[in-house]
C-alpha cells in the first residue's frame, strides 16, 4: 500500500523551519509507529482519515510537537496532506510563542493561531496544479507571516552544546556549569521554549543517531551502537528506547529490517 503514496520534500531555507513535505494517494489504509524527531510538526490534512495520537480523524489541522512518547498515526481513504517541520525554536521564532504559551492557549485558539488566515491557505493549495505549487505556496505562506522573534541566548547555546555531546554522556548540569548558566534556569527556559527538558531532549537527540545508525549499519550490533551515541551501557540504552518507542531496541530493529521505506524512525504495520 505504501508504494502508491507519491511524497516530495522541500528544505527551506528559513532558520525556524527544517523542511517541508507533501504526500498523496488516491486511496489509503495505513498505521505506523514513530520514535519521535526532534522537530515540532505542522500538517494540513486535505484528504480523509488522518489521526496523530489523540487528534480527531477529520481534523485538517494536526500540530505535533516534539514528543516524549512513541507518535501513533493512520491514515484511511484518500490520502493528500502537506507538513511543515520547524526545529527546535521554530514555533518560538516564526510565532513568538514558547511552547508553554502554546500549551496554555484554548485548543482552538492555538489552531487558529497556528494557521492563521489558513482558510484562505487551503483554498490556495487546493486550486494549485502540482505538489510542488502546494510546497511553494506553504512555504510562502510562513516565511510571509513569521515574526522572526530571536531565541533567548541561553537556549541556543544549550542546543548547540547538546549536539556537541552526541557520543558521549554528559551531565545537562555540567553543560549548563560549563556555559556559566544557572542549570535551574537554563533548564526552566529551555523547557518553556523547546516544549521538553534538556535531558529528554539529549536523549531523543542520541536515539535518533542510533535510529540511523541501525538502518544504516543492520549488522552492527546494539551494544556498539548504544556505546557511540552517548548511552552508558545496553540496559541503559534498552530503558531510554523502550521509553520513546513503545519496544525494546531488537524488536524495533528486526521490523525496521523489513520496512517499505527508507524512514528509520517509522514503523508501518
Amino acid at each position: 500500500m505504501i508504494e502508491s503514496i507519491r511524497s516530495i520534500y522541500k528544505i527551506c531555507q528559513h532558520a525556524a523551519i527544517d523542511f517541508c513535505w507533501f504526500a498523496e494517494s488516491e486511496i489509503i489504509n495505513l498505521a505506523s509507529i514513530t520514535v519521535p524527531y526532534l522537530r515540532h510538526e505542522l500538517i494540513l490534512n486535505l484528504g480523509d482519515t488522518f489521526t496523530v495520537n489523540n487528534s480527531g480523524g477529520q481534523q485538517k489541522i494536526i500540530f505535533s510537537e516534539i514528543q516524549t512518547q512513541p507518535i501513533q498515526t493512520t491514515v484511511k481513504g484518500s490520502y493528500q496532506a502537506l507538513g511543515i517541520m520547524f526545529n527546535p525554536i521554530g514555533i518560538y521564532e516564526t510565532y513568538g510563542l514558547s511552547m508553554a504559551d502554546y500549551k496554555a492557549m484554548q485548543a482552538s485558539s492555538a489552531q487558529a493561531l497556528l494557521f492563521d488566515k489558513g482558510e484562505t491557505l487551503k483554498q490556495k493549495i487546493e486550486a494549485s496544479a502540482s505538489s510542488e505549487e502546494k510546497l511553494n505556496l506553504l512555504t510562502t505562506f510562513f516565511l510571509q507571516h513569521s515574526v522572526k522573534k530571536t531565541c533567548p541566548p541561553l537556549v541556543v547555546a544549550m542546543l548547540k552544546a547538546i549536539a556537541a555531546a552526541t557520543h558521549s554522556p554528559i551531565a545537562i548540569k555540567k553543560m549548563a556549569d560549563d556555559l556559566n548558566f544557572c542549570s535551574k534556569h537554563l533548564i526552566a527556559s529551555f523547557k518553556k521554549v523547546v516544549g521538553i527538558t534538556p535531558k529528554k531532549y539529549m536523549q531523543l537527540v542520541q536515539l535518533n543517531h542510533a535510529l540511523e545508525s541501525m538502518k544504516r549499519y543492520p549488522e552492527k550490533k546494539l551494544t556498539e551502537t548504544a556505546l557511540a551515541y552517548g548511552f552508558y551501557d545496553q540496559s541503559h540504552f534498552i530503558r531510554i528506547f523502550k521509553r520513546y518507542a513503545g519496544m525494546k531496541p531488537l524488536a524495533f530493529k528486526e521490523k525496521q529490517a523489513v520496512q517499505p521505506h527508507s524512514f528509520a524512525n517509522t514503523i508501518i504495520f
